[in-house]
């Protein structure tokens, strides 16, 4: 089916309480993403996709359009019913906070998605732990902290009210360092990207300290197999292209 023919229209009210998701710049945000995300010619074709913190669906969306099938986890169930009515696809609730370990009944995934969801969690091991062993590759984006911060895992406050933030109320900050040796535990390969998104939260230089005043981000590609891609890079790199 024509993945246009799929999509169901939204009314002005979508049934959403938290219209961040639809303000401009959350959207703009997603385009920087997902543009970036496919400037790395990764092989995102026709994959089995597993998407963790899927929000109301649109990076679900751009691998629709990918010819993916797409299994949608989504923390708070007023976006799992959004995502059902947009895409008529049922998305699962996981409270990635306390109920991590849910993950073990997802397996055998080509892709894992986890765009904006670590950061809003405080218990990045345990999440990691379980959502590293659904499938072959891993493409995460977070929030990060300088690399040679005293903290690496950097425990923060949110908006606990704010449907785009923590539902516990609290998430994290690690450090690029933190976040790829953590992923080498359960991937043979880790990769960050030579390219940031075009976008202020994503800056070239990560090696002076970061404000705190602004968020500041960064991705990895994790995978049991090797990937031959001149984008790709296994170490952390000084400075961005």
């Amino acid at each position: 089916m024509n993945i246009l023919n799929k999509i169901k229209r939204t009314k002005k009210d979508p049934g959403v309480s938290n219209k961040n998701f639809f303000d401009v710049k959350y959207q703009l945000h997603n385009i920087a993403r997902l543009s970036h995300l496919n400037s790395l010619d990764l092989d995102l074709n026709n994959k089995k996709v597993l998407e963790l913190g899927a929000g109301i669906g649109d990076h679900t969306l751009f691998y629709l359009y990918k010819g993916c099938v797409v299994t949608p986890i989504e923390g708070r169930q007023e976006l799992c019913d959004f995502i059902l009515k947009r895409f008529d696809i049922r998305a699962e609730k996981v409270d990635f906070e306390y109920e991590s370990e849910k993950l073990s009944e997802y397996s055998n995934y080509d892709v894992v998605h986890c765009y904006g969801l670590l950061y809003h969690l405080s218990n990045p091991v345990e999440f990691l732990k379980h959502a590293c062993n659904t499938g072959n590759v891993f493409l995460l984006e977070t929030c990060v902290s300088t690399d040679d911060a005293a903290d690496p895992i950097n425990i923060v406050n949110e908006n606990i009210n704010d449907g785009t933030q923590a539902i516990s109320g609290k998430g994290c900050r690690p450090t690029r360092k933190w976040l790829f040796d953590e992923l080498k535990k359960y991937y043979s390969y880790v990769y960050l990207s030579i390219t940031q998104p075009r976008h202020k939260e994503f800056p070239l230089d990560l090696r002076n300290k970061l404000s705190e005043d602004q968020l500041t981000r960064a991705i990895f590609i994790a995978s049991n197999n090797e990937i031959n891609n001149a984008k790709l890079v296994q170490f952390i790199p000084d400075l961005y292209l």
